[in-house]
């Protein structure tokens, strides 16, 4: 089954010191019971970032509006996962971005990297200078 991957960035959490992984633990098992209603949904958190799952099938409004009831999401984000190539990343980023061009009309979008695997080769910096092609070609 084809599934989406969203990125659930939450609020506070960060300033609760000792007690972050509890707080953490809370707000994982608040989204899980929030997406739940969507056949093999999964949330789980990587690295400091939680991610969703669901099936491709569900719309993206449907799951945004469910994860951001949730006190303590701050925000959600459409996301693709890539292999850790710098090429491919920026292949799948201007596909991504061509859709919601098409979809939404956007014109202008900023890109900005955050490398959140620190074992990753190039650095965030970089990465948003070298992101910058590939997605302003697309239209």
């Amino acid at each position: 089954m084809d599934k989406k991957l969203y990125i659930v960035r939450c609020g506070e959490v960060a300033l609760k010191g000792m007690n972050k992984p509890y707080f953490e633990r809370i707000l994982l098992e608040r989204v899980v019971k929030a997406i739940e209603c969507f056949d093999g949904a999964e949330a789980k958190w990587i690295d400091g970032l939680m991610f969703v799952r669901v099936p491709a099938s569900v719309p993206e409004d449907d799951v945004i509006a469910k994860c951001v009831r949730v006190f303590g999401v701050a925000s959600v984000s459409p996301a693709v996962e890539a292999p850790k190539d710098i090429d491919e990343i920026g292949r799948l980023a201007a596909e991504m971005m061509q859709q919601i061009i098409e979809e939404e009309g956007v014109q202008t979008f900023k890109v900005k990297g955050k490398r959140a695997d620190k074992s990753f080769a190039i650095e965030s910096p970089e990465h948003s200078q070298k992101m910058q092609g590939p997605p302003c070609r697309c239209t």
